[in-house]
């Protein structure tokens, strides 16, 4: 394998290093996305007017 072969190979797996890691951040955005969104509800019911507590 030449130099070339070797740039190819070491250009080829940064960019599947940058892709899993965009999918890693794209599913952990969502998973945060998804708890802000209970914590809202439960904010809202928590101040629901006429409700003790």
């Amino acid at each position: 394998m030449n130099a070339t072969g070797y740039l190819a190979a070491a250009y080829s797996i940064i960019w599947v290093i940058i892709a899993a890691y965009v999918v890693y951040l794209g599913r952990r955005q969502a998973g945060l996305r998804r708890q802000i969104e209970v914590l809202q509800i439960e904010m809202s019911e928590r101040n629901e007017p006429g409700e003790q507590g």
